[in-house]
């Protein structure tokens, strides 16, 4: 199922997330969407956002959708924090 929104998270929401067992909620959620952005999050949080999707899509059948999105967050760790900020 994919959703026609988007997702906006930030790195104060990512330290209540991430490795917790709402990690795979949280990827699920995301791979729904039709893109997702994360903004102020520290190197070591967006790390681990493309490893929790890369482990997603190794689980998921929605591999379509779940790709798309893990190429948008991959396109969002290698930005450059300046560019991010101006690309939003």
């Amino acid at each position: 199922m994919h959703c026609a929104g988007e997702l906006v998270i930030d790195g104060k929401t990512l330290e209540h997330v991430l490795g917790t067992p709402l990690e795979p909620l949280l990827a699920q959620l995301g791979s729904q969407c039709g893109s997702v952005v994360i903004c102020r999050a520290s190197p070591s949080q967006k790390a681990a956002i493309v490893r929790m999707m890369a482990e997603f899509e190794v689980r998921s059948s929605l591999s379509r959708t779940c790709f798309l999105t893990f190429r948008v967050l991959m396109y969002w760790v290698h930005l450059p924090h300046s560019q991010a900020l101006t690309a939003c």
